[in-house]
């Protein structure tokens, strides 16, 4: 089961090796200091263990309280006797102690150094007051007081399974667990392991434990220490940073093609729309246009009717008169052969006159012609038989008004069938425009069937194009699985400069520049809180103009130019917006996600990626500052 190891020098290793089988135990710590910084019992408080921390210093004490709640942390000091103890406070640090002599060596060393009155009681008081019975391990980090912490606790009712002890002079490699290593000895406890800065005793009854300190820290004790797991924290961290933000590349060029798609999708629908209420108006005038052509040529074939009625009444009239005519003729003959009769005198005048009547008979269309000649001839006979005659010219008189009459008709029907004729022409005229009007309607539909065909192309092209973008989303998903190959290539990396770190840490010059790193963070917490005043002073300033730097924000040319010096997704740039316009409101989000879920149903990875896209947006602060680190 891998652990984290947040102690200074694998104590907490050694411990989990030996006390691996039980699952929630107890533990007192004495000089507990920070709750996670190189402390001995973070990694069994995260097991499920409870325990007794001991810290004199308010500053680690408050800081013990925000972190263990579910532990007993006392603010005082163990000792030899209860009552109340000089404390020299080394500020910042875990080197505060009760000894005059090392408090000095820390001021030499320029540490700030300063001096409480703390309450101290002794480790029975403390097991009997809270009705400890059980001890697992019992931790002693005094600085120098550690003889007197020993001396406070009888060990004969309460006896913790494992006792480690700080063997060493505050900086110095110098034992000093001389003084105090018969108070365990004594008691039967027996020395198991030393790791240069602790000496471990087990007591004698569970001897058991022994063999879990026959050698130092492993790789098989399966864990890691706090610093490489930060880093790790920080790199995933940073990585997954670094996917959201190609995320979100991809998902703002994603929602771009696909409202440049749904654009294009509603064009194509109004215009089709459009197309198609112009083609039912098209429709709709085609045939009101062949109603009305049908209506026309209903009227011209009933004119047509009526024209073969009046032609066919024509032709009867007149046959009719040249009926009427023939009769005419053959009473004329009559007329003659009478004459011919009445002046048999004057056979050769007769002759003459029956000449005539056959000239005019042959010569129909020359009627006028010939009834002058009749006449002229009629008055010569009438002239040498003017008795015989009279009557006959009567009745050629009453002949010849009778044919100008049918002439006059005659001229009367031609003047109408000529009219009949132009309202034929005309009716075929208009007959013509409507055949051609039908061919131009038809020549629209075939257009309007073209327009059709070319926007089922569009769509089909359309179809295309979300087809690809498919294809494209699964060459996302492609890229995803490539990057946690990735991931997991970094993490042998990270194994790696996890070794690298060990071996730095376990160096001599690791230790001796500790001050310097002291100094380091000294500097830049004081560096933060300046920042911090500053920022305290400015910011209701600031957010009085905000207004008038938000109304300029949106000038175009400023924009543009800041946006050129500064870079578009650089921290300034988007902790100005932040500052301007502020987070992501939830109706954004929603019509984000309604946007994404129109398009296409969004997987469960893509949809942690748009929750982790919306948790980025509403933060105003970016990247994980890590907790500082505490010195000994």
């Amino acid at each position: 089961m891998s652990f984290t190891s947040y102690a200074q020098n694998y104590e907490d290793v050694m411990l989990i090796r030996a006390l691996c089988g039980i699952e929630h135990g107890f533990y007192i710590d004495v000089g507990a200091q920070d709750p996670v910084e190189h402390s001995v019992t973070k990694a069994f408080y995260e097991f499920g263990w409870r325990g007794i921390n001991i810290e004199p210093v308010k500053h680690w004490f408050d800081r013990l309280v925000a972190d263990r709640s579910h532990d007993l942390n006392l603010q005082l000091a163990a000792s030899d006797k209860p009552g109340r103890l000089h404390l020299y406070e080394i500020t910042d640090t875990g080197l505060s102690t009760t000894n005059f002599e090392f408090a000095e060596r820390h001021a030499k060393a320029g540490f700030s150094v300063g001096e409480i009155e703390v309450d101290c009681l002794t480790l029975n008081e403390i097991c009997e007051k809270y009705l400890v019975e059980l001890v697992h391990f019992l931790k002693i980090d005094c600085e120098g007081a550690e003889a007197a912490v020993l001396s406070g606790f009888s060990l004969t009712d309460v006896r913790p399974w494992i006792i480690l002890v700080e063997a060493t002079e505050p900086l110095s490699q110098a034992p000093t667990y001389t003084k105090w290593e018969s108070l365990l000895t004594q008691r039967s406890y027996h020395f198991v392991y030393g790791d240069g800065l602790n000496r471990f005793y087990v007591a004698d009854e569970h001897g058991e434990l022994d063999e879990a300190f026959s050698h130092p820290p492993n790789v098989f004790d399966d864990f890691v220490r706090a610093p490489d797991a930060l880093a790790r924290q920080q790199l995933e961290a940073a990585q997954g940073e670094l996917r959201v933000l190609r995320d979100v590349q991809r998902v703002e060029r994603t929602e771009s093609e696909a409202e440049h798609l749904r654009a294009g999708v509603e064009y194509l629908r109004s215009e089709n729309e459009r197309r198609e209420a112009a083609l039912v108006e098209q429709r709709r005038q085609l045939g009101d246009a062949a109603a009305r052509e049908a209506v026309a040529a209903a009227e011209i074939e009933a004119e047509r009717a009526q024209r073969r009625i009046d032609l066919d009444f024509l032709g009867s009239e007149n046959e009719r008169r040249e009926a009427a005519l023939v009769e005419q003729r053959r009473q004329l003959e009559e007329i003659a052969a009478r004459a011919a009769a009445a002046a048999a005198e004057n056979q050769a005048e007769r002759e003459q006159l029956q000449k005539d009547l056959n000239h005019l008979s042959s010569e129909n269309e020359r009627r006028e012609g010939a009834l002058v000649e009749l006449r002229r001839l009629l008055t010569e006979a009438g002239e040498r038989a003017a008795s015989t005659t009279s009557r006959i010219h009567v009745e050629r008189e009453q002949w010849r008004l009778e044919l100008e009459n049918l002439r006059k008709d005659a001229e009367r029907r031609n003047l109408a069938l000529i009219a009949k004729g132009e309202v034929t022409v005309a009716l075929e005229s208009r007959l013509a425009t409507s055949v051609g009007n039908l061919a131009l309607a038809a020549e629209q539909s075939r257009s309007l069937r073209n327009d059709l065909g070319r926007c089922e192309d569009e769509l089909a092209s359309l179809r295309l194009i979300i087809k690809e973008a498919v294809t494209e989303t699964s060459e996302l998903k492609m890229e995803v699985g490539r990057l946690h190959h990735e991931v997991l290539f970094r993490d042998q990396e990270i194994s790696k400069l996890s070794e690298l770190i060990q071996r730095v840490q376990s160096s001599i010059s690791w230790r001796v520049t500790a001050p310097l790193r002291f100094g380091r963070r000294a500097v830049g917490v004081l560096s933060r809180m300046v920042l911090k005043v500053i920022y305290l002073i400015l910011r209701w300033p600031f957010r009085l103009v905000r207004p008038l730097l938000r109304r300029m924000a949106r000038w175009p040319w400023l924009s543009s130019l800041v946006v050129g010096v500064v870079g578009h997704n650089s921290w300034l740039a988007i902790h100005a917006r932040l500052f301007l316009f502020g987070a992501t409101t939830n109706s954004e989000i929603e019509e984000m996600r309604a946007v994404a879920s129109s398009v296409e149903p969004m997987t469960k990875q893509a949809t942690r990626v748009l929750e982790e896209i919306q948790v980025l947006r509403r933060n105003r602060r970016w990247g994980v500052c890590p907790p500082s680190s505490r010195r000994k």
